[in-house]
């Protein structure tokens, strides 16, 4: 049996990142129309928060993954290592942009989102394989760790559902600036708020 003080201490974790990521999403300038939203005061300490909430998502999904691991085969276990190694490359990432754009930004007046910045012949451009490395490992790790944990049925299956849900709706940001692409990303961050709530409440429970 995993240590009640390791799982808490998980639970903890992932309760706190369900207000802050939600928080972050809300009010992340990137999301808007604004063509200087790089500049917005917002910008830095939202893309630090994302950073601090995929820092603090690790100790859950290991508190996740010893609360259930007994009910996992190796799909789940594959889902988690994607899910962990996305966090750690969104915090990467994250931290990258919040710093970096607003230095950035009064010289490429052109370049109103962080995307652009990753384009061929762009500042950035270099990155470009992390952030598609990113893409790769967090979106079906945390799909499929969303799944794989409402099989299970250790913790609540919604929860699961909510947390996979949550993690394709965070894809509303490839849809561009504006009402759209920011409703769906808003939308999936509230699955994601419920999910690690839940999550969150049944692993301190323990």
């Amino acid at each position: 049996m995993p240590s009640q003080r390791l799982l808490r201490f998980g639970g903890a974790a992932l309760v706190v990142i369900a207000v802050l990521q939600l928080l972050c999403t809300i009010f992340d300038p990137d999301l808007t129309a604004d063509p200087r939203a790089i500049q917005h005061p917002a910008w830095i300490p939202t893309h630090l928060g994302f950073a601090v909430v995929y820092t603090l998502v690790l100790p859950g999904l290991v508190a996740m993954y010893l609360r259930q691991a007994h009910s996992l085969g190796w799909l789940g276990e594959t889902g988690f290592v994607l899910a962990m190694f996305g966090s750690v490359l969104t915090v990467a990432i994250s931290t990258l942009v919040g710093i970096s754009l607003p230095l950035l930004a009064p010289q490429f007046p052109d370049l109103a989102r962080s995307l652009d910045y990753f384009e061929p012949g762009r500042p950035l451009h270099s990155m470009q394989p992390a952030v598609a490395l990113t893409a790769l490992t967090y979106f079906p790790g945390f799909v499929i760790t969303g799944i794989v944990t409402a099989r299970a049925g250790v913790f609540s299956r919604w929860a699961g559902v909510l947390l996979a849900l949550g993690a394709l709706g965070t894809l509303g940001a490839l849809a561009g600036p504006g009402f759209t692409g920011r409703a769906i990303t808003i939308a999936g961050s509230c699955c994601l708020a419920a999910a690690f709530t839940r999550f969150g409440w049944q692993l301190m429970a323990e």
